[in-house]
């Protein structure tokens, strides 16, 4: 039984971790919306060149974030799946 729940609460573990990393991704999505605003509001003639301007480094953490989000979120998967096997094992033996 211990190795059960210790596995499951790995697997809980990693997709806590995950869903962080989805809320964290999500707040640089934020600022990318809002330098996409902020690039209609001016005036300007080029305004794509403004926006990546303004948004290079959010672009950048908003997709090392989901990647992290990815990693993390396959851990739980593969966590899961050997719960699921223990648990298959465990009930077999009965």
């Amino acid at each position: 039984m211990p190795i059960r729940t210790g596995v499951l609460t790995l697997a809980t573990v990693f997709f806590g971790f995950s869903a962080i990393k989805c809320i964290q991704a999500f707040t640089h999505l934020a600022k990318v919306k809002t330098a996409v605003g902020n690039s209609i509001w001016r005036d300007v003639e080029r305004r794509g060149d403004l926006f990546l301007e303004k948004a290079k480094t959010d672009l950048a953490g908003m997709q090392e974030k989901f990647a992290k989000m990815d990693r993390f979120f396959y851990a739980g998967v593969g966590w899961s799946v050997i719960f699921m096997i223990v648990q298959f094992i465990a009930n077999f033996r009965k």
